[in-house]
């Protein structure tokens, strides 16, 4: 990169940039990232850092990833005693049906 090079964006306008690249392909290297705006990884690195601090985007090693699409499993636990209810009525009408 040419230091003598004016930069295409503002700051504030590459980070705006940013967002919408990574919702757009859910995902995004830091190496993709610095081909597309044409700075150094540093500034891609410390982009992406603010960015994740204000949750819009989460921060994962090497890149970053679309809030968007992020999804959290839920825990063993939480799965189940989800719908307990139902379970159990389920277990109940197989029993009746079991021969001893």
């Amino acid at each position: 990169m040419n230091e003598n090079v004016e930069p295409r964006f503002f700051e504030e306008e590459r980070k705006k940039l940013i967002i919408n690249y990574v919702d757009r392909h859910t995902k995004a290297t830091v190496a993709e990232l610095c081909e597309q705006f044409s700075v150094s990884s540093a500034t891609i690195r410390n982009d992406l850092r603010a960015l994740a601090q204000k949750g819009l985007l989460k921060r994962t090693h090497g890149g970053a990833i679309s809030n968007k699409n992020v999804s959290f499993e839920q825990g063993n636990v939480e799965k189940s005693v989800r719908r307990i209810d139902a379970k159990r009525a389920i277990a109940e009408a197989a029993l009746e049906h079991i021969q001893e």
